[in-house]
């Protein structure tokens, strides 16, 4: 995956080369699977996950001036959204 985002100069800039869940794909799951992967504690860590990319959001926030942000902003998904959603 790859975060796009201008900087406060105008700059376009990138952060790239980490993975993430699909949160589509996760939604999608069946119940079956949901309680497989809830059982073995997968699903804990892949929630966890989703909550720490958030901050990727606060961070862009902080970029674009919006000080002291401790929360992303709506489109904060947008800018990290996977390019390729077959993985």
């Amino acid at each position: 995956m790859a975060a796009r985002f201008k900087l406060p100069s105008g700059q376009d800039a990138q952060l790239a080369g980490f993975r993430a869940v699909n949160r589509e794909k996760l939604k999608a799951l069946s119940g079956e699977k949901l309680s497989e992967l809830t059982k073995n504690d997968a699903l804990e860590l892949m929630y966890a996950h989703l909550l720490s990319l958030r901050n990727i959001g606060v961070m862009l926030a902080r970029l674009k001036g919006e000080g002291t942000a401790t929360t992303p902003p709506d489109d904060w998904w947008e800018a990290i959204k996977p390019k390729d959603t077959t993985h």
